[in-house]
């Protein structure tokens, strides 16, 4: 009768490790498509989710223009932290840590279901809005008066927390990247009109 080797891994060995590595991967998989430190999505994973919904709103239109019934538009809020250089500056980069994080959760908190928030980097975010242009200019105002409305304590220093907001909306857009791009610029007009204020892409002159 031959030996059973030592070495040779048992079927329950086999099966543990298997395990292991798809937790690895799930845990892999989550880094990539989720901000370590805020945890709200990535750009690269809120790029995909709204390039996807862009070519389903851009599909469901008639050949007219015209909204079919049911569908929804497509509102892009892309928004920066007001002087965020000054708060770690001022107070260190743990403090400005605890500002993206709080940044994060209360925009998170004041958004609706199947509005989705991402870091696109540094201080900047943005939201994608299924809704069209008075919703999307309803949204970003309620989220700027959520960040000004607390400040946030930290080591006895309280840290005022504002942001200039831009918005643009589905209209002759040929791409997300464009419908982006044109949030960016509105937020450049809001802080160079004087900061924690929403403006319009389609308002811009």
């Amino acid at each position: 009768m031959l030996e059973k080797p030592e070495n040779l891994e048992t079927k329950e060995d086999l099966l543990e490790k298997i395990k292991k590595l798809e937790g690895e991967i799930e845990r892999l998989k989550e880094l990539a498509y989720k901000d370590e430190l805020t945890e709200v999505f990535t750009r690269r994973a809120l790029k995909n989710f709204a390039t996807n919904k862009f070519e389903e709103v851009k599909s469901n239109r008639e050949f007219d223009g015209k909204r079919k019934d049911g569908v929804k538009d497509l509102g892009v809020i892309f928004f920066d932290i007001d002087r965020f250089k000054s708060v770690n500056d001022n107070h260190g980069h743990n403090a400005g840590d605890m500002v993206l994080k709080e940044v994060a959760k209360r925009i998170g908190d004041n958004l609706r279901p199947g509005d989705i928030l991402g870091r696109w980097g540094g201080e900047e975010f943005v939201i994608i809005i299924e809704d069209n242009a008075t919703d999307t200019a309803f949204v970003a105002e309620k989220l700027r008066a959520s960040l000004e409305e607390k400040e946030l304590e930290y080591k006895g220093d309280n840290i005022k927390i504002t942001g200039s907001f831009g918005i643009s909306s589905l209209s002759d857009q040929k791409s997300i990247e464009e419908m982006i791009e044109q949030a960016d610029k509105a937020m450049y007009t809001a802080k160079q009109s004087g900061r924690n204020r929403v403006a319009k892409f389609e308002n811009l002159g």
